[in-house]
């Protein structure tokens, strides 16, 4: 979701509170790696040969799709990252973070990404404007995701983030 603000930088100087949960409608990131690794492994040479027995379905694959994680981003530098949830489309990650801040920044960036043999491929980024994450208001909605090509992935492509930032000069340490 866009803000007015959300060209504008401030200084998040304190500890953000965040929770990663979930989310919804990714796309299937891995059927072109799917692809090429059938393309190395022509002919399936690599593979027992079938014997028969004790299988019903011989051709019954697994459903291949995408292994998302999520990195947290303020002005370039990574500051959180979440576990690896395998062939999902509607990861549920419930990670906890406290990550204490000193950023000058105009958003928080939420990089969805497939974890994949290749290296990552960019689902798609969710942001937050650092304005309204400065406000101290607890912040727990879906957020979309936007591709690489500056649409969505799916439609509906979502994730789901609770925050709540806490000023350095009101922290009660």
């Amino acid at each position: 979701m866009a803000d007015d603000n959300s060209d504008m930088i401030v200084y998040l100087h304190g500890d953000l509170d965040l929770k990663i949960l979930e989310a919804r409608c990714l796309p299937n990131m891995d059927l072109v790696s799917e692809r090429i690794r059938l393309c190395f492994t022509a002919f399936n040479t690599c593979r027992k040969p079938f014997s028969g027995r004790g299988r019903k379905h011989p051709h019954h694959h697994k459903i291949i799709t995408s292994d998302p994680y999520v990195t947290v981003c303020l002005a370039g530098a990574t500051v959180a990252r979440t576990r690896v949830i395998s062939n999902s489309q509607n990861p549920i990650w419930n990670e906890n973070f406290k990550i204490p801040l000193a950023h000058p920044v105009s958003q928080v960036e939420f990089q969805v990404k497939d974890n994949d043999v290749f290296g990552a491929d960019m689902i798609g980024v969710a942001t937050v404007s650092a304005q309204r994450v400065k406000s101290g208001e607890v912040i727990d909605e879906w957020f979309p995701i936007i591709g690489p090509n500056g649409k969505p992935p799916k439609p509906d492509a979502a994730v789901r983030i609770k925050m709540k930032f806490v000023e350095y000069e009101t922290n009660p340490k």
